[in-house]
């Protein structure tokens, strides 16, 4: 599809818009295509800075809700440069 999608970190996935929850976050088609292809694929350095970016953005919500907290770990990370 040519419209954002949405990702839902309580259902670890992507939703429709009826069925988005209020922690629900916009995932562009290429990042969910991005996404669908590292399950099958792997290989997350060969996704493009943009795409790590917002998966990393998104994956990191996912982790947040279900431990109910921010990971310090993925702050410091991303200040020493780990995260590029």
């Amino acid at each position: 599809p040519g419209t954002d999608s949405l990702f839902d970190p309580e259902h670890g996935g992507l939703v429709c818009p009826g069925c988005a929850a209020g922690m629900s976050a916009r995932m562009s088609p290429a990042a969910a295509r991005a996404l669908a292809a590292l399950q099958q694929e792997g290989g997350w350095s060969a996704l493009p800075a943009h795409l790590r970016a917002e998966a990393r953005g998104l994956l990191t919500r996912f982790v947040s809700h279900h431990l109910g907290k921010r990971l310090k770990t993925l702050d410091f990370m991303r200040e020493v440069g780990v995260e590029s």
